[in-house]
């Protein structure tokens, strides 16, 4: 999905938010078989790109999550000051 409001909301930015981790990882093993096996089309590796893009997006996304509730090292200081 290309465009500005895409990038802003972390639910929109996913581009096969259907598909569950497990689904994508079980899509991604196949195709790269089928490519190892020189069963290679445009529209598989295009697949594989999308799917790989939205595996990177989704960890980006449940970084993004977990660094907003990590506390601070020291009370009154920045993480950046230690």
């Amino acid at each position: 999905m290309s465009g500005g409001a895409s990038e802003t909301s972390g639910a929109s930015r996913l581009d096969l938010p259907h598909l569950t981790q497990r689904e994508l990882l079980s899509r991604r093993a196949k195709l790269e078989r089928a490519i190892a096996r020189g069963r290679t089309t445009e529209a598989g590796t295009a697949l594989l790109a999308r799917i790989e893009a939205e595996l990177e997006a989704r960890r980006t996304l449940r970084f993004e999550n977990a660094a907003k509730n990590v506390p601070p090292l020291y009370r009154g200081m920045r993480d950046e000051d230690v």
